[in-house]
């Protein structure tokens, strides 16, 4: 797991999010996680931002992973505490390609305020990305017949719905089962949840 701290690497994947799906506010959104897709002629890149609120449940996830109970949060505990939320966050993530799944691989996570005092009731949160190639060795012109894919995820509390954003690269959506469109090709407004996934249909352009 590649782990950067908090700063400059979260604040760029927050922009990403934020720009994507439209939010007001990078911290304190009404969804405790959200997702941001791009699809290219190469897989699906995925960024995955999760956060603990501010307040009693912060402070007590803190204090769950201060194994030793001297009030700080060791670089081994932070390391615990960071693959818990990573877990959490990508734990119900699940593409698939005219039904076959895709495997993703981590290529970043970015966790923010997972050294703080074990006291802090501060907001907690992790940015992951993940990209997963198309399954198989596909040939070129794969795309030109559209191809069925399906994004499907979840929150740890089955009613929160999760608000999802997916941009292409190169490709093109020519069908989705929700969401509405955007002016650069993305399909914008999606919220995902059990058993409501996105279906989209790619095209090459």
């Amino acid at each position: 797991m590649r782990v950067r701290t908090n700063g400059p690497a979260r604040a760029r994947c927050l922009a990403f999010l934020v720009a994507s799906a439209g939010a007001v506010s990078a911290h304190n959104l009404p969804h405790p996680k959200k997702d941001a897709f791009t699809l290219s002629a190469n897989g699906v890149r995925a960024f995955v931002d999760y956060e603990v609120n501010p307040g009693p449940d912060a402070q007590a996830m803190r204090e769950l992973f201060d194994r030793d109970s001297n009030g700080h949060l060791s670089p081994p505990e932070q390391e615990l505490f960071t693959a818990y939320l990573v877990r959490t966050a990508t734990l119900f993530l699940k593409v698939t390609a005219d039904g076959v799944p895709l495997v993703f691989k981590q290529i970043r996570v970015v966790p923010d305020r997972v050294n703080d005092d074990v006291r802090s009731s501060a907001l907690l949160a992790v940015t992951v990305e993940l990209f997963a190639p198309w399954p198989g060795a596909w040939p070129h012109g794969w795309f030109s017949s559209g191809r069925r894919v399906i994004i499907e995820d979840r929150s740890k509390i089955r009613d929160e719905d999760v608000p999802a954003v997916v941009r292409v690269m190169g490709v093109n959506i020519t069908h989705t089962s929700q969401g509405e469109a955007l002016p650069d090709g993305a399909v914008g407004g999606v919220h995902l949840g059990e058993g409501a996934g996105l279906e989209i249909k790619v095209q090459e352009k």
